[in-house]
């Protein structure tokens, strides 16, 4: 069966791109909404004096990650209409975003996942997608969505995510349906795990409680990082082919810096699958995601479009508890080697 995709054709923006992209939207009167996160990430402003040009159009929505976490004075000089603490449910952001993008008022929401934890991104994108898609389906004049970001290896790398050892694996929000006992208990599981660096924890948590059929390991290959993929096959060998005895051929090389790739890699994957499995136990597709915020957007993205297809998918993840920032202040990092990411998700330049 030809799957229906919507990201099959995309409009990705990097570099020279990125500028010319956002130098048009600026000259322009359109209102528009930014979304961003501070904390613990010292991308926290780049992308935000890189895009905000004209601060008449723009409305800033921001999320801090902590009571604590105190507002750069940078912000004084833009007009921003709320800021909320990133909680454990984000009930009251989903709850604002839905009212404030469904008022008429923005041409163009863009949020800026740079400095976000990886939950909230997913969840807030997965929701805004869906809101606006609905919105533009019904509508004339749509509505367009981009999600920015500063990629930055170097940065990840010294961002370190913490996990009680209480803590349980979750499906994300949008993708509980049919996940009952009876569903499990009478379909293969097929899961889709994003390997990154020091992730072992939630790893196994995420297998206890799914015990998947069968495991597609996927390796960011090609990679700023040359050796990266085999540092990580080296960091997971005992987990990977010892306790769990995946066979080589199960792995998947999708490019770091291009969220296209993993999105057909994980479509094409789950196709095959849902070919061999569905004739006898129906096949159910989990995807989790431990990497880079570039890739980890392309799997929700595959999540999503297998979703409208019929597909039974879910998204699971661990919740941190906090993060841990080695010498992560902007004074003491490099941006030379940042790249400065947009994509359209929803929008004009799409049918509905």
């Amino acid at each position: 069966m030809e799957l229906n995709l919507k990201w099959e054709n995309n409009a990705s923006f990097k570099n020279n791109e990125f500028n010319n992209l956002w130098d048009e939207i600026n000259k322009n009167d359109d209102k528009c909404m930014y979304i961003t996160g501070f904390g613990f990430d010292p991308r926290s402003l780049k992308s935000l004096e890189k895009i905000v040009l004209n601060k008449e159009i723009f409305d800033l929505v921001i999320i801090k990650n902590t009571k604590e976490t105190e507002s750069p004075e940078e912000l004084n000089s833009y007009h921003i209409i709320k800021s909320f603490i990133s909680d454990r449910n984000y009930k009251d952001i989903i709850h604002f975003l839905n009212e404030a993008i469904l008022s008429n008022r923005y041409k163009h929401v863009v949020i800026d996942i740079s400095a976000m934890p990886r939950h909230l991104y997913l969840t807030l994108i997965n929701f805004i997608i869906n809101i606006i898609r609905n919105y533009n389906i019904s509508n004339k004049i749509k509505i367009n969505f981009y999600v920015t970001v500063v990629e930055n290896p170097e940065i990840d790398r010294k961002i370190k995510s913490i996990i009680a050892e209480n803590s349980d694996a979750e499906i994300l929000s949008g993708y509980q349906t049919g996940y009952t006992a009876e569903d499990i208990s009478s379909s293969s599981k097929i899961w889709f795990p994003v390997l990154g660096e020091n992730e072992s924890e939630r790893l196994k948590k995420i297998y206890e409680y799914i015990r998947p059929d069968e495991i597609c390991p996927i390796i960011p290959s090609p990679s700023h990082d040359p050796r990266r993929s085999d540092s990580l096959i080296k960091e997971y060998r005992e987990l990977l082919f010892d306790t769990w005895r995946i066979e080589t051929s199960n792995f998947i090389y999708a490019t770091e810096d291009n969220p296209f790739d993993i999105y057909k890699k994980i479509l094409d994957s789950s196709k095959y699958f849902s070919e061999v499995f569905g004739l006898m136990l129906g096949c159910r597709i989990i995807i989790s995601t431990f990497s880079s915020k570039l890739i980890s957007i392309g799997a929700l993205l595959a999540a999503n479009d297998l979703q409208k297809n019929g597909y039974n998918v879910s998204i699971f993840h661990v919740k941190s508890t906090n993060y841990k920032n080695s010498n992560a202040t902007s004074k003491k990092f490099s941006f030379e080697s940042s790249e400065f990411t947009t994509i359209q998700v929803e929008g004009e330049i799409y049918d509905y």
